[in-house]
């Protein structure tokens, strides 16, 4: 049963439970009015977290919901397989990083980026990862998410309404060099550009508009999920690089 069904139950079983006591000792309406007014204001709480702009309840608490800077921003080079050996395709994992830091924020599980590979097929897959992979390596981590093809101008406004609504992008482009395309992970905007996680440095780059009109190519992953995990500074799992 979900739990706006159960805060339903309950609030129906409460009012019956009070009108049935209320009539046996003969208390007046104006009475049982403030006794059902007491009990509804007691759930109140419960029901202020269902709508509470999608924030999820786990361990009996609420979790905040956070900015893209909680993500952290974690480095591909350096990375290792689940067996421990070197990830051979660490120069091309930074699809795969990007939605290590993801998860991370997002469902709390810190895991290495050559665990993602891993999923996607394992080390002898190519390195390159497209936006359909990371979409489906997302969904494989309970994480839901679409892919967009969509023109620079178009692209850089869903950005800036991603990042409104704190929901993680991941924007493919020529960013490092012309003969090659890489995955950046947004984390804020300013006025005049936006901000992005670089996995291959590990470090923020600032994207202004005609930047991206120039190296965007073609593709972005929504996050349609929020932050909930503070992981701001950790290092990436099993390399001790910093964030």
């Amino acid at each position: 049963m979900t739990i706006v069904s159960d805060v339903a139950v309950t609030i129906i079983g409460l009012c019956i439970t009070t009108a049935i006591v209320c009539l046996t000792v003969g208390i007046s309406h104006r009475s049982l009015a403030a006794t059902v007014s007491g009990q509804m204001g007691s759930l109140q709480g419960t029901i202020s977290i269902i709508g509470n702009g999608g924030a999820k309840v786990g361990g009996g608490a609420v979790q905040n919901i956070g900015p893209l800077v909680w993500q952290p921003i974690w480095r591909q080079t350096g990375g290792v397989l689940p067996d421990g050996s070197v990830d051979p395709q660490q120069y091309n994992d930074c699809g795969e990083t990007n939605v290590a830091a993801t998860v991370r924020a997002i469902r709390g599980v810190p895991k290495e980026p050559g665990e993602y590979r891993q999923q996607l097929g394992g080390p002898s897959r190519s390195g390159l990862t497209t936006a359909d992979d990371l979409v489906r390596l997302l969904a494989l981590n309970n994480v839901s998410a679409h892919a967009i093809s969509t023109d620079a101008l178009h692209a850089w406004n869903l950005c800036v309404s991603a990042w409104s609504n704190r929901n993680p992008v991941y924007a493919l482009g020529s960013w490092l060099s012309p003969a090659s395309l890489h995955w950046l992970s947004l984390r804020d905007k300013r006025p005049e550009f936006l901000v992005f996680g670089d996995p291959w440095t590990g470090t923020e780059v600032s994207i202004a508009h005609d930047r991206w009109t120039a190296q965007y190519a073609e593709w972005l992953v929504v996050v349609d999920d929020v932050c909930h995990y503070n992981a701001i500074g950790e290092a990436t799992p099993g390399t001790g690089a910093q964030a």
